[in-house]
């Protein structure tokens, strides 16, 4: 009788970030519930990370947490010192945590959205690899998992800061992956749009048919990226979209990203309504100043004697 052969996910030491909700969260539950592994989560939300280790029941001995932003590089310093200083191990990280901004053209940006959105999701990553790779080094399944997204693989007008934050991931992970080849297994995530509250600040985003009919579920899409991790899998690409926008882009990366945002404008979607404001034309706008000059009767003062 062939003997089953064991998973190496099994009992593994785990870090999340973002683990309080979304495909963080998901990862969680699944690593813990179906693998025994022990998760140490961080996140920002301390109440869902209290309700997450509640909601576990008996496995809630295998999930601490930490509430944290992963964009502060002294939390990462401080973390990774205790870490040693308990000489904890641990085998795997994901990164999970991020924000997406709402759809919205780079010029009606406000100062902050773009340095937000590129220390939370960039720096994030970054710090957490920085501090807590020295740590994963002695572990015979030492992995990294980042989690980018479809728009690392074709960008999408309105989201130039999300955008250029998760296609940096994918090459981060992509040239980690060949610096640490057969020593590390590193892996990135890109994933179409999914059903989390990553577009909370998107109003309506998932009332849309088309929007609903093309995203997946986040416990389908954690199913696929487990599946890919047991396979050690270096790129996963998930979703009807993800695959979609891939495919349309290898063939004619500078056409993708304009028809898509053509598709967007007529799609009637009230998430992307705000990218395309009626505005008259700088030609119609000059014609109307030069008649509204021409119709401005200029009066000269008269003469007293």
């Amino acid at each position: 009788m062939k003997k089953e052969k064991v998973c190496w996910l099994n009992g593994a030491n785990v870090i999340i970030t973002g683990a309080s909700d979304g495909i963080g969260k998901a990862l969680t539950e699944t690593l813990i519930n179906e693998h025994d592994c022990f998760v140490l989560g961080i996140a920002r939300n301390k109440t869902k990370l209290e309700a997450l280790k509640i909601s576990l029941g008996s496995k809630g001995d295998n999930f601490s947490y930490i509430s944290a932003d992963v964009s502060d590089e002294n939390f990462w310093k401080n973390i990774s010192s205790a870490l040693k200083e308990n000489e904890s191990k641990f085998d795997i990280l994901i990164n999970s945590a991020g924000i997406m901004p709402p759809f919205t053209m780079f010029e009606d940006y406000d100062d902050d959205l773009f340095p937000e959105t590129i220390n939370v999701n960039l720096m994030g990553t970054y710090y957490a690899v920085r501090y807590i790779l020295p740590l994963l080094r002695d572990s015979a399944r030492a992995s990294i998992i980042n989690i980018a997204s479809a728009a690392a693989v074709s960008p999408l007008a309105g989201t130039a800061a999300y955008s250029a934050s998760k296609s940096a991931v994918k090459a981060f992970s992509e040239a980690l992956s060949a610096e640490l080849n057969h020593k590390v297994y590193v892996a990135h995530v890109c994933p179409g749009f999914t059903k989390t509250n990553l577009f909370r600040k998107t109003d309506g985003f998932f009332d849309s048919k088309i929007i609903s009919v093309l995203s997946s579920s986040v416990q389908k899409l954690t199913k696929k990226i487990i599946k890919g991790m047991k396979n050690h899998k270096k790129r996963m690409i998930f979703g009807a979209d993800a695959n979609l926008m891939r495919m349309f882009y290898k063939v004619a990366p500078t056409l993708t990203a304009p028809a898509i945002m053509g598709i967007m404008k007529k799609s009637g979607v009230k998430a992307f309504s705000g990218m395309f404001k009626e505005e008259t034309p700088k030609i119609e706008q000059a014609q109307e100043q030069t008649t509204q000059a021409q119709n401005t009767e200029i009066q000269a003062p008269e003469n007293k004697e």
